[in-house]
């Protein structure tokens, strides 16, 4: 039924609404969300917008956990946090350029073997909650 949604909303140019509190079906299938609580708009936009965090940090996935890699990156002026095992949140002022070349270098430093490294995002779901909180 999903994928019908979508094949109609995508590939035929049609508007598609959907009500539900599935959300990893509205992301697989919607653009845009409008989030209603007890009959009043709170929230709407692209998923991507809604997802997006404030400051544009980035994930930076490393081989292994490494605290040297923390430490260099806070070292050289950034906050920086892991999020699970050998994935940190990265926050560096300026440019994109600089933040990489920022990651990079205490990667260098640390020894860190650098996987990936993706703009950050929080979840859908903590989208929604954060608007249905206000």
């Amino acid at each position: 039924m999903l994928d019908l949604i979508k094949d109609i909303s995508h590939g035929k140019g049609v508007n598609v609404l959907i009500s539900s509190h599935l959300l990893p079906d509205i992301e697989r299938v919607c653009d845009r969300v409008v989030v209603v609580l007890k009959g009043q708009l709170v929230s709407q936009g692209k998923i991507k917008d809604l997802k997006a965090i404030e400051g544009q940090p980035l994930d930076v996935d490393l081989r292994e956990k490494s605290d040297s890699f923390l430490s260099a990156v806070r070292a050289k002026g950034a906050s920086a946090a892991e999020m699970k095992h050998a994935t940190y949140r990265v926050q560096v002022a300026g440019t994109r350029d600089n933040a990489m070349n920022l990651i990079l270098s205490a990667a260098k430093e640390a020894g860190a073997q650098v996987r990936g490294i993706r703009l950050a995002e929080r979840s859908l779901e903590e989208a929604f909650l954060e608007a249905i909180q206000q």
